[in-house]
């Protein structure tokens, strides 16, 4: 894989991930490890609250991608076939898990 400068480290305040759905009978959540990240119980709406979570849940790894496909695209020309196949890989597993696919 071609280097950058140096990995990815965001500037963000955040929770690191990775973040993971906890469905109990009477809460919806997103947790990294023990802590709460989101609480997306919507009784009304059951579709939406998964969609929420799983949205929430990709945060991380939508925003860890989205920096390195940034910082890739300017040398996209000279990078090898395996470089964008793996990128791709990568960003298409990230929207998957948002889409709970």
């Amino acid at each position: 894989m071609i280097e950058t400068k140096k990995p990815f480290q965001s500037s963000a305040k955040h929770t690191p991930g990775p973040w993971h759905i906890t469905t109990n009978p009477a809460q919806d959540l997103v947790c990294a490890g023990d802590e709460v990240i989101a609480d997306c119980t919507n009784v009304d709406l059951p579709y939406v609250t998964q969609a929420n979570q799983r949205l929430i849940a990709a945060a991380p790894e939508l925003l860890s991608v989205l920096h390195d496909v940034s910082a890739l695209l300017p040398v996209a020309s000279r990078m090898h076939p395996k470089d964008i196949y793996d990128l791709q890989s990568r960003v298409i597993a990230a929207i998957a898990k948002a889409e709970g696919r």
